[in-house]
């Protein structure tokens, strides 16, 4: 009966002060976004701003490398006319890693890597008054990757390297 009571507080209070949370799924964020927004949360935190978490794991190739990917970030967002609707810009920060596979000389190996991004995006976010979300938005992504081969290889070498990708977001959800 308590919880019953408290849950049912919790969404009279949400419904009293209309839509400040949002949760969403983006698939496109595996194959254009690097996979930390898979599944985020959004929270109003003042009448143009909301903050938020987003986590993700993506499994990508690019040439003879195939990834494998978990990370997640945090991200701030301004909305031009009021939180959770219409034109916003955003920035985030991330933080990831797991495990490249590759052949070479005839041989199957295998890097593990970390990557730190920093991500700046435009969009436009849509709240129906059912609560259905759709995110639609665009930008770049800058990421900082640090490879290291194999732990049990002697003389494992490290690299790192910077890139610069494009970056889009289609994302589905609820606001409540």
């Amino acid at each position: 009966m308590k919880k019953t009571f408290f849950f049912g507080a919790m969404a009279l209070c949400a419904s009293a002060n209309g839509q400040n949370n949002s949760f969403k799924a983006d698939p496109v964020s595996i194959i254009a976004g690097g996979g930390t927004n898979l599944l985020s949360y959004e929270r109003v935190i003042s009448k143009h701003s909301t903050a938020g978490v987003g986590a993700g794991y993506a499994t990508f190739k690019i040439e003879d490398y195939k990834f494998n990917y978990l990370g997640g970030n945090i991200f701030y967002r301004y909305y031009f006319r009021e939180a959770l609707r219409g034109f916003y810009l955003t920035g985030a920060t991330g933080f990831g890693g797991g495990r490249s596979k590759y052949t070479a000389n005839n041989k199957n190996l295998k890097d593990t890597y970390t990557m730190i991004d920093i991500t700046a995006r435009l969009g436009y976010q849509w709240v129906w008054k059912s609560g259905l979300t759709l995110d639609l938005n665009l930008g770049g992504h800058y990421a900082k990757v640090f490879y290291k081969e194999d732990k049990f290889k002697k003389n494992s070498l490290k690299a790192e390297e910077s890139e610069l990708f494009p970056n889009i977001g289609v994302a589905l959800g609820y606001s409540f």
